[in-house]
């Protein structure tokens, strides 16, 4: 938690997707971190709630239930990618990036939480063994235990994927031990059916197996908000197929690597 309170310490500046620091009070045995307070959780269980309320017997029972709709989903994954792109400019590598760890607010505001992971500078490299998200992480980082920027860019990549899927756990047909291989292999995950090709084509740039070859946060940012201002439905949810995403839990458990 100190380092996580560090790491805060260093995003002096306020921005609207990222959460805010408010202070934190310590003595010799603990420390508590004072956090603003988002009141929706996290999008992860946002994305999930979305599925139980398109249930027709759930929608009779409840009529005020709003489901999450195109544009919605698209501006979430364009105010992570703004978030993003601030921590970028104050070199933080997240390290954590998933939908877990983007808490919801008013009107929808999306802010990026839990450092608990993050650290700075331009790149680090892991050199101890602990339990870790396998299912969001880079090919150089399973096998190299390198994170930077791009690396994060790699996780978003996988957090488009969550959001265009309403909570889908990534690579829903592969078990964990089987995850490390087919990312080095150079698999990447098919496209939703209901996921338009330009969509797509931002997941496939985050997952170039080569780091220098993925986009800076900065350019997903615009490529997204273009995408939020246009007409064309970039997430056809009326088409969505909800049998074929798993949201298993189990499947989530970090690995040592």
């Amino acid at each position: 938690m100190r380092k996580e309170l560090r790491m805060m310490m260093k995003i002096t500046a306020f921005h609207p997707n990222v959460v805010s620091l408010l202070g934190y009070c310590s003595n010799s045995e603990s420390l508590m971190l004072i956090l603003e307070y988002v009141r929706h959780g996290n999008l992860l269980t946002v994305l999930r709630n979305d599925r139980v309320a398109r249930d027709v017997t759930y929608k009779n029972l409840h009529h005020e239930s709003k489901t999450l709709q195109n544009k919605d989903l698209i501006s979430f994954a364009w105010q992570v990618a703004k978030g993003m792109a601030f921590l970028a400019s104050k070199q933080c590598i997240h390290r954590d990036l998933a939908a877990r760890n983007v808490l919801v607010g008013e009107n929808r505001t999306c802010k990026i939480s839990d450092f608990g992971l993050a650290r700075d500078g331009p790149e680090y490299r892991k050199l101890t063994q602990s339990r870790l998200p396998l299912r969001w992480m880079a090919p150089e980082t399973l096998y190299d235990r390198v994170y930077s920027t791009r690396s994060d860019v790699w996780s978003f990549g996988i957090l488009l994927y969550e959001i265009s899927t309403l909570g889908s756990i990534p690579y829903p047909t592969i078990s964990n031990k089987e995850v490390a291989a087919a990312v080095q292999s150079g698999y990447v995950m098919p496209k939703p059916a209901h996921c338009t090709d330009q969509l797509y084509f931002l997941m496939e740039k985050c997952w170039d197996f080569h780091p220098d070859g993925r986009p800076f946060f900065s350019e997903l940012s615009s490529a997204l908000y273009r995408m939020l201002r246009d007409e064309q439905e970039h997430i056809v949810l009326t088409l969505f197929e909800e049998h074929v995403y798993a949201n298993m839990d189990h499947l989530t458990d970090g690995e040592t690597c």
